[in-house]
């Protein structure tokens, strides 16, 4: 499984980059890009996923508002899956705009390898609107195959700020909710509930015009009493460094 899975990831990482060769002479729509993520953990809408650190390289190629993007979780320390892969992502998402409105709709696959999981896919929509200095937005996903029914939405406020051409702030706030399925897979108890209070920020640096260095922080803070009571970690306070390239 292992080996199909470095395969198919090489694959799509060759696809991604060859299509932006290819679309080349297409540059005023055309952008790609690769990107390593190092996480002090490997956090879900509040959930852990890890224990630990991971690392999570990602590459994409976006066109006409339409990305295609591959996803990696490395596993680094003290963990089953020590060194290896146990996540690999693929991800298909368009932005739309209409009256000030920003649709984002998105499809993704994810295949687990080194671990009990069975693929699935999801499929998430947010909407976003600006008011004054800051964007109100909803995000919400669904599994489609390994749990249909499984759902998670959220509401917040976003705030983005560019200083010149090489440095911008983002941050945002956000509440979120759970179907009574995603809190039995996700956590134990087969309830809805209000799920978790989210913050994270962001700092990206472009020393050069292809070149980014992105630190960012987050807060996860799980708000029901009995989903506080089945994790080992219900707060968590997690950091991490992205760096990268993108033409």
């Amino acid at each position: 499984m292992l080996k199909k899975t470095f395969i198919l990831f090489s694959f799509f990482l060759s696809l991604l980059f060859l299509g932006g060769n290819l679309l080349a002479e297409n540059k005023g729509n055309l952008s790609y890009g690769a990107e390593t993520n190092f996480a002090s953990r490997y956090v879900w809408v509040g959930i852990p996923l890890s224990d630990g650190p991971v690392l999570q390289p990602s590459a994409w190629v976006s066109l006409n508002k339409v990305t295609l993007r591959t996803r990696g979780n490395l596993v680094l320390i003290e963990e089953t899956n020590e060194g290896q892969f146990n996540e690999v992502d693929f991800f298909l998402d368009s932005t739309h705009e209409w009256r000030q409105i920003s649709f984002n709709p998105w499809l993704g696959f994810f295949f687990f390898p080194n671990q009990d999981v069975s693929p699935t896919s999801f499929a998430g929509l947010t909407v976003s609107y600006p008011i004054s200095i800051i964007r109100i937005f909803t995000s919400h996903v669904a599994d489609l195959i390994a749990h249909p029914g499984m759902y998670f939405g959220e509401v917040g406020i976003s705030y983005d700020r560019n200083w010149g051409s090489q440095l911008s702030f983002k941050s945002s706030t956000s509440i979120g909710w759970g179907s009574p399925l995603f809190n039995e897979v996700m956590v134990g108890p087969s309830r809805s509930a209000l799920n978790a209070h989210l913050v994270a920020a962001s700092l990206t640096w472009k020393p050069q015009k292809y070149l980014f260095v992105r630190p960012y922080a987050g807060l996860s803070v799980i708000l029901d009493s009995g989903l506080r009571r089945e994790l080992d970690d219900p707060t968590i306070l997690l950091g991490g460094l992205a760096m990268g390239v993108e033409l």
